[in-house]
């Protein structure tokens, strides 16, 4: 009804569950404040204020919202949909959050009241709805399921090979399938981290759908023989418990593995009554065949690269390498040179050509496949870090992922566009996302601490530093928000002990102990550490952390001066949004520098 339709539906639009989303948000507001937030004297007017306007602050009608609680209203109802939560785990995982706030006794009251006119209520509609609950109970009874599968988890396939050193292709084929199965926008696909955390497992399949939070699980074999490959998928309904739907098996020539690909998707698709768009048919029509050699030495450089060593990225980089001289038509080989130089220009490892040559590398990414989701989602990243381009970034990541939703590392980095422009709401909002699709991988839960203990939210940001270290207890960046959000809150001891491991397991944040020494009025222990940073081999990020334990110390000329060197480069879009540079936000020379990046002035309001 108009008044509460979501704005894409007043277009005439196409509606998804953030429709509903909207809708609920409407539906919250009137709980709060006693109206609806929008009226007019016919349907249509009320239709076009929900397009166009935006609804009072829930807070000024009714002084007794939290500010928590209205500004979880406010997200439901944004005029853009991916600017709402995404889904209603999202908003109901905030709103258990709010409810925790309300004192006992408070919500006991509330309970009890909601209790008595439920029992009003039961009066009037309960012959209905004991109907719809039989209903849904006999739907699950012989279907296992209510509703339809809108989410999966490919799980790493099973080497039959006999040969470990064929696990590059096994893993190649399990991440490819991924990237395929995110193809389809509707699904919900989990990342290829998370679920290689389940390789060789023997946990039970609706443990860990339900870890994953996913309706379904795909699993398979995969068998290579010479030029040939063999491979058998199963399609599992695991939840309430395992029932497998759909089973094939693919014998191929090497030349022909993509088209596996197109063909498991196409078939999981039908089987799960999920209608492709036509793009997504397009897509899925033109897969080809591949040069067996060239896409053997990009497996080799994926599975290399994703060790996460060293010397696995040096490996990883030569048979990327390889790839292209051994068919340069290859987009795919391009997109992994493009990817790894992007990270090592983004790591405290990175070197002046790092970015020129991902940029080279994703050019001729998208120049010989402009679908490439790959390529797209390079180019959002040099644009960002590297040329300061803020609409080329944001239009190269919206491509990115209208082309494949489900990819979790482009709504991280998305997250952190959002956080550099000053839209925190926005980017929490994405890297929550991207933690819906990589829930096992600590890098979005500790940086969604961190964009928390840039907002002030110093509680939530210790909260989610830790669930982190509950993944891996030896996480750096779980460890260095732990310390920085103790830090601000005074807690000294907590952040001077968290900040001691931190250096344990990574010596090149050791900038960071520095601060906080400083902080808890330890700073000649501070200056022993500035003092062996002094003598290291400066780097971009190295440089980086010598201005914020400059800045610590209240010496803003030796702290500009370490932001000048190489200036600009990744890091320094830190500068305008992390706490530990405040003392600099009213410096001119700041202001000076940040024009050269096109960002907003620290006096301004993003």
């Amino acid at each position: 009804t108009p008044d509460y339709i979501s704005p894409e539906q007043a277009e005439g639009d196409e509606a998804d569950q953030r429709s509903d989303i909207y809708s609920l948000g409407v539906i919250l507001y009137e709980m709060v404040t006693g109206s609806v937030p929008f009226k007019g004297d016919t349907a249509l007017s009320v239709a076009l204020k929900h397009k166009s306007k935006l609804p009072p602050d829930p807070k000024k009608l009714n002084p007794e919202v939290s500010e928590s609680l209205s500004r979880l209203i406010l997200i439901c109802m944004e005029k853009d949909r991916e600017r709402r939560y995404q889904t209603a785990g999202e908003l109901l995982s905030e709103l258990e959050k709010i409810e925790k706030g309300i004192p006992t006794k408070e919500r006991i009251l509330l309970k009890r009241k909601l209790e008595i006119k439920w029992k009003s209520i039961l009066l009037y509609v309960g012959v209905p709805l004991l109907l719809i609950l039989l209903i849904a109970g006999a739907i699950v009874l012989f279907t296992g399921r209510v509703g339809t599968i809108d989410s999966v988890a490919v799980l790493p396939f099973e080497n039959l090979t006999g040969d470990t050193d064929q696990e590059y292709f096994v893993n190649g084929f399990t991440e490819e399938l991924i990237w395929q199965m995110g193809r389809i926008g509707v699904l919900r696909v989990i990342s290829r981290t998370s679920v290689m955390r389940y390789k060789e497992t023997e946990k039970p399949l609706p443990e860990i759908a339900h870890e994953l939070n996913v309706d379904a699980l795909i699993e398979g074999t995969v068998h290579q023989v010479g030029d040939s490959v063999s491979i058998r998928v199963r399609l599992i309904d695991a939840l309430p418990e395992e029932r497998i739907l759909w089973e094939q098996t693919y014998d191929r020539a090497m030349t022909d593995v993509f088209l596996i690909y197109s063909e498991v998707a196409r078939a999981i698709a039908g089987e799960i009554k999920v209608k492709l768009t036509p793009q997504e048919e397009t897509h899925f029509a033109s897969i080809g065949s591949v040069n067996p050699e060239a896409y053997e030495a990009y497996l080799k450089g994926e599975f290399h690269w994703n060790l996460g060593t060293a010397e696995g990225q040096k490996k990883g980089l030569t048979f990327y390498h390889q790839a292209v001289e051994k068919d340069p038509t290859f987009a795919l080989a391009y997109s992994g040179l493009a990817f790894a130089y992007n990270s090592i220009g983004h790591s405290p490892m990175a070197t002046p050509d790092s970015f020129p040559r991902a940029l080279a590398a994703a050019r001729s990414a998208l120049r010989l496949d402009e679908m490439l989701v790959e390529g797209h989602a390079a180019m959002a990243l040099i644009k960002f870090y590297h040329e300061w381009d803020w609409d080329g970034a944001e239009k190269a990541f919206q491509r990115a992922l209208e082309i494949n939703p489900s990819v979790a590392f482009i709504h991280y980095h998305y997250a952190w566009y959002f956080a550099v422009l000053g839209r925190l709401d926005e980017a929490i909002v994405e890297h929550k996302r991207a933690r819906e699709l990589d829930p096992l991988n600590p890098l979005h839960t500790a940086w969604l601490g961190g964009l928390y203990w840039i907002g002030g939210r110093y509680d939530d940001a210790i909260d989610e530093a830790r669930k982190s270290l509950e993944l891996d207890p030896d996480y750096g960046i779980g460890l260095y928000i732990l310390g920085a959000a103790n830090a601000e809150k005074g807690m000294y001891e907590e952040a001077i002990a968290a900040h001691q491991e931190l250096v344990k397991v990574a010596p090149w944040w050791s900038f960071a102990l520095g601060r906080t020494y400083v902080l808890a009025g330890r700073r000649d222990e501070a200056r022993k550490i500035l003092a062996e940073l002094e003598k290291e081999e400066a780097t971009p990020f190295g440089a980086f952390g010598l201005a914020i334990l400059y800045t610590a110390l209240g010496k803003k000329d030796e702290a500009f001066r370490w932001l000048a060197y190489e200036y600009p480069h990744a890091w320094f879009l830190g500068i305008r949004m992390l706490p530990s540079f405040e003392p600099l936000w009213d410096d001119p020379r700041l202001h000076d520098m940040l024009r050269k990046l096109n960002l907003p002035q620290p006096d301004e309001s993003p």
